[in-house]
């Protein structure tokens, strides 16, 4: 009897850290939200299609990634990594004013993948890219 009391408290436990948590909500939101994006924008990065990768950027972003900033950026990935396969989730930051999400994208000439983050504006609404990162693998799973 006293194994079973156990059991049931520690179920409820975890029903109340996993389910009750409003974080782990707004993470799964942000998260429905974000992987289509992402994969739009690392899709139109390697086709160097600007008026795709830059769909859902804030007003900030569309002041600091010009067309032609944007086409040597795309190109420099191209080559250094090749062409865009996929992307796994790996982490959702949620902060009073911005949201980070973190892939990790696989690349055709990169065997360990590269770390992409993409920060989504509270402030401009739900659609607004407020930045872009793209960084050599390894460091998101140091």
């Amino acid at each position: 009897m006293k194994y079973f009391a156990v059991a049931v408290l520690a179920i409820f436990v975890i029903l109340a850290l996993c389910l009750g948590r409003p974080a782990f909500r707004e993470e799964t939101r942000i998260r429905n939200h974000a992987d289509p994006i992402a994969e739009q924008m690392l899709m139109a990065l390697s086709q160097n299609d600007y008026q795709n990768f830059s769909l859902h950027f804030d007003e900030h972003m569309r002041n600091t990634v010009s067309e032609a900033e944007f086409d040597q950026f795309s190109q420099d990935i191209t080559q250094s990594y090749g062409v865009y396969q996929s992307k796994s989730h790996f982490s959702t930051t949620v902060y009073p004013q911005t949201s980070m999400v973190k892939y990790i994208a696989q690349f055709s000439n990169v065997s360990g993948g590269i770390d992409v983050t993409i920060e989504f504006s509270k402030t401009e609404g739900s659609d607004s890219v407020h930045g872009f990162s793209v960084v050599q693998a390894g460091w998101l799973t140091r």
